[in-house]
């Protein structure tokens, strides 16, 4: 039988910032939770990995149920990782047990991490406005309906109508007076 010679492709090992997420299970005591953590870090360290930045948000609600769990402890990490190890680390905290949810993304180069602060209140965040038209035919009131004239305008109408009406009766009446004081009648 013939050998099969299977071609090794060498791939060019890139160090790259990252970002991981981790949420891990809320049942968990705090010192099973620093033990899965140090045991994350021993692995990303003995792939020569350097976490710059270490975040832990503590237990915090999810905004949905994640494997029937309504809480998590969240720890953010920011990394130097090289390609060739994010595939293992993927793989590694899909596999385990207490991993409820994680997330590593990449980042930029001149990426600058903000630390997450826990007292400060959230911030109404605006839209933006949107910018004015340079077309004057474009000006259109939101507030203002068109199709309601101003009171003035009813009156006027109103006034009109009753007008009309009087116009209306007066021919009626003729008319009726013709008719009843005609000789076409016999009452």
């Amino acid at each position: 039988m013939a050998k099969k010679v299977i071609a090794k492709r060498e791939v060019a090992v890139v160090t790259s910032k990252y970002e991981l997420m981790l949420i891990l299970n809320p049942e968990l005591r705090e010192s099973d939770v620093d033990k899965k953590l140090k045991e994350i870090t021993d692995m990303i360290e003995k792939a020569d990995g350097k976490i710059l930045h270490e975040d832990s948000w503590g237990k915090r609600d999810l905004a949905y149920r994640i494997k029937g769990n309504r809480q998590g402890y969240y720890m953010v990490y920011n990394l130097e990782l090289t390609n060739v190890f994010i595939a293992e680390l993927r793989e590694h905290l899909r596999i385990d047990k207490e991993v409820v949810r994680s997330m590593l993304i990449k980042l930029d180069d001149d990426h600058v991490y903000t630390k997450y602060d826990l007292t400060a209140e959230p911030k109404e965040e605006r839209r933006p406005s949107r910018p004015e038209s340079k077309r004057s035919d474009r000006n259109v009131s939101i507030k203002h309906n068109s199709t309601i004239t101003p009171p003035k305008k009813k009156e006027e109408v109103k006034e009109k109508k009753e007008d009309k009406k009087d116009v209306n009766e007066k021919e009626l009446d003729k008319k009726l007076d013709e008719i009843i004081g005609g000789e076409d009648l016999n009452l």
